[in-house]
């Protein structure tokens, strides 16, 4: 329960804690390079690991202080590791700080250290040289007391991108209706994929599956998902094609996963939804297990698979066809992952 606590949202209504600032960091660390035939990026017990992509030869790449790690991404050039952490388990990602590992220099570094939270529903990378994640740059109210006050803190949550050196800053949404999270790069680096939650009536806080160029042009509506707890989806990634996306969705119509722990009482489906209609949907894992945080390589989707359904039970990583065939939990134990970059 340790890392499904971990690798839980921990609420989205910004401003309701005020987060605290690291010191900059840089500094000397144990780190290996990694493997060739290596598919799979992860974390694990707050450590980086890489496996295969049948989950064997399994490798510790970093030794450094423990952290809460929560999303981890490496380049294309297999040198470096972008990855958020939350510097205050307590709040989650309200507390989210975002590092660069530099494999050939040995060294990690904190970025953007003068962002309110940096990192927190996703980090991806692209063959450009480009890091693209969530953040916020800066809180409009600090203390708020309406409801329109705490809203705007919500709409603060952007998708950025960056050069690896920092160069480049862009806020590619920056909307004042929204919140932005979980973004991910496609495969052709043409587009960014992300959740927004749209805020124009707080009564029905839906979420919504969007795409734009990574220049932040273009905007497109793909699908419009449920509340929170109850159909919400997250975590979209394209199709290395770019006409799909899969994403997980809560289903709320099968019993609860550990019905006793609040941050964890839902169900998630692994779902693919057609980017040019919305009616095209077709669920891919078997209902019951919280799947989420999928990643798309070729015709295999890596997902996150939680569940108290199995004796006994586990939270590992799993594999799956696009076309619901194929299941394997591959790394029990292992938290969110990626694939690594062709």
């Amino acid at each position: 329960m340790k890392a499904l606590r971990q690798i839980i949202i921990i609420g989205i209504f910004l401003g309701m804690v005020t987060c605290s600032k690291d010191n900059p960091s840089r500094g000397s660390i144990k780190i290996v390079p990694i493997p060739a035939s290596s598919k799979i990026i992860f974390h694990k017990d707050n450590f980086i690991f890489v496996m295969d992509e049948d989950g064997g030869n399994v490798t510790q790449i970093t030794f450094d202080n423990s952290r809460h790690l929560e999303h981890i991404a490496l380049s294309f050039d297999r040198t470096k590791i972008i990855a958020n952490y939350f510097s205050d388990p307590s709040v989650g990602g309200l507390s989210s700080k975002m590092l660069l590992y530099d494999i050939t220099a040995k060294t990690v570094t904190q970025l953007l250290t003068d962002f309110e939270m940096a990192g927190n529903g996703g980090v991806d990378s692209d063959i450009n040289g480009y890091i693209y994640f969530t953040g916020i740059s800066s809180l409009p109210f600090r203390s708020p007391s309406t409801q329109q006050e705490f809203l705007a803190n919500l709409a603060a949550n952007d998708i950025y991108k960056m050069k690896f050196d920092g160069s480049g800053l862009q806020n590619l949404t920056n909307t004042t209706d929204r919140g932005e999270v979980d973004v991910s790069v496609s495969p052709n680096g043409e587009y960014v994929s992300y959740i927004a939650t749209n805020l124009t009536d707080p009564n029905n806080n839906f979420t919504e599956i969007w795409r734009r160029e990574v220049a932040g042009t273009n905007p497109k509506l793909i699908y419009v998902g449920g509340k929170p707890r109850v159909s919400s989806v997250h975590d979209p990634e394209i199709s290395p094609d770019g006409n799909y996306i899969v994403c997980s969705r809560v289903n709320s119509n099968v019993p609860p996963v550990y019905p006793n722990d609040p941050n964890a009482n839902t169900a998630h489906d692994i779902i693919k939804v057609n980017v040019n209609d919305a009616t095209d949907v077709v669920v891919i894992t078997q209902p019951g297990p919280i799947s989420i945080v999928p990643d798309w390589r070729a015709n295999k989707i890596l997902f996150l698979e939680i569940t108290d359904k199995t004796n006994p039970p586990h939270a590992g990583l799993a594999t799956i066809n696009v076309d619901g065939t194929g299941y394997q939990l591959i790394n029990n134990g292992a938290n969110i992952g990626k694939w690594i970059p062709d």
